[in-house]
């Protein structure tokens, strides 16, 4: 018996992009009139390796804000300072992914996916991530100065297929911009008599880093050749709504084919871009004095039939008021709607913190892993072929014991599954 066995040989590439649109030897931030953060990566006959892309650079914070209380989220680190991710074609400009309110899409994934080791371990190292205030006080701390060097988490980039660059079989290159946050949305002081208000960041030292593939001779031959090709990815496509009564309904016509999982953190509208207030903080529904108001049923429906569900996620704070303790099914949901449970192998959320009494530790450094709250369910685990709402509306209702004029915004994610069809006139996204 003969056994052919071919071996394709692929060459590793790295590359290091610096940004097309900031000088690199001035300081880029929100505040230095620099907000925007572009990388182009340009077309070439290679395959860019999604999750070897890194955002490098230095972070310093400065200003007159009273060092010793200002802070930042700290389960986010240096992701705080990224409000908006924008992946693009490079020679049509056609989106592939754009992810809004980036940073709190991360301010869900980062702790479900994330265990207090890697958030104190390699995560702190590279990205500045931390379990409590007291940790996270250093980096905000005036003229430190703290290099980093980030993944970028998005469906495109976190997918298992490396991206073909190609003007002839591939996107034809790719744009990365970064949308910087605002000051007052990235730093707070939640301590008696602090003041964050003076404080700004900025960024030196940037650049894009990656590996690319380039094919075999023989591979690249049989690429050449084709006429057009396709490229299937995850992608995450973000929302907004607000409420503000005991019995909130919110509906959106998400306009996708694939939908997968659908996820919503919140916080109270007020705490954005306040400087007294953790802007970023992932919490329960809020009496305007800051005491939880519990959720007690949530209701997911499409087309206005409960879907996946067939019935209400009823909280334990629906029949025991008194308890303090995490809902079960609304965290198990949750986290399935991050990522599938059967093969979630570390995450920081428990039944003790989700229940987000308080939105920072701040009475020891690490002995919990910070408070995270949110709701959500996944539509497909299993086929990864999702479900129709492009048709078809998604509704949610959450019930809470809220009382209280205190508005509540809800960033509302969806995963769903993408398509782009490639040729030598240009790409077409199908989501």
């Amino acid at each position: 018996m003969y056994i052919n066995i071919y071996i394709i040989i692929m060459s590793i590439e790295y590359i290091d992009v610096l940004p097309s649109n900031v000088d690199t030897t001035q300081p880029a931030g929100y505040s230095m009139g620099k907000p925007l953060l572009q990388f182009q990566i340009g077309s070439q006959d290679a395959m860019l390796i999604g999750s070897t892309v890194r955002f490098n650079g230095t972070f310093e914070r400065s200003g007159t804000g009273n060092e010793a209380s200002a802070q930042w989220e700290p389960s986010l680190g240096i992701y705080n300072i990224l409000d908006q991710l924008h992946i693009s074609s490079n020679k049509s400009s056609q989106t592939i992914e754009h992810i809004q309110n980036y940073n709190r899409f991360l301010g869900s994934y980062i702790p479900a996916t994330s265990s207090k080791d890697d958030l104190l371990g390699h995560m702190n190292t590279t990205s500045m991530t931390t379990c409590g205030e007291l940790q996270c006080l250093r980096y905000a701390k005036t003229n430190g100065k703290f290099d980093f060097s980030i993944p970028l988490p998005c469906g495109l980039l976190f997918g298992r297929n490396p991206i073909p660059l190609s003007d002839n079989w591939g996107v034809k290159g790719l744009n990365i911009n970064l949308h910087l946050a605002p000051d007052s949305n990235v730093f707070f002081s939640t301590a008696v008599g602090g003041d964050a208000s003076g404080s700004v960041y900025q960024l030196t030292n940037i650049s894009l880093t990656a590996e690319i593939m380039r094919p075999a001779p023989d591979q690249l031959s049989r690429l050449m050749k084709q006429t057009s090709n396709s490229f299937e990815y995850n992608s995450i496509s973000s929302h907004y709504a607000s409420f503000n009564n005991s019995y909130a309904t919110i509906n959106k016509n998400l306009g996708i084919k694939r939908c997968l999982s659908i996820f919503v953190n919140l916080v109270s509208s007020s705490h954005i871009n306040n400087y007294a207030e953790n802007g970023m903080a992932c919490m329960n529904v809020r009496q305007d004095d800051g005491s939880n108001a519990d959720i007690t049923e949530v209701i997911f429906t499409r087309g206005g039939i409960r879907y996946p569900l067939g019935y209400d996620i009823v909280s334990v704070q629906r029949d025991y008021p008194t308890s303090t303790s995490g809902d079960g099914q609304l965290l198990r949901n949750y986290l399935n709607a991050l990522s599938p449970f059967s093969k979630l192998d570390r995450t920081t959320m428990n039944a003790l913190n989700a229940t987000n009494l308080e939105s920072l530790n701040t009475s020891h450094e690490s002995t919990q892993p910070p408070n995270v709250y949110g709701v959500g369910v996944a539509y497909d685990t299993i086929s990864g072929q999702g479900v129709d709402f492009s048709s078809e509306p998604f509704s949610m209702v959450i019930k809470s014991t809220l009382n209280t004029s205190n508005p509540t915004s809800a960033f509302i994610f969806a995963h769903n599954k993408a398509s782009i069809i490639m040729n030598n006139q240009g790409i077409q996204v199908l989501e």
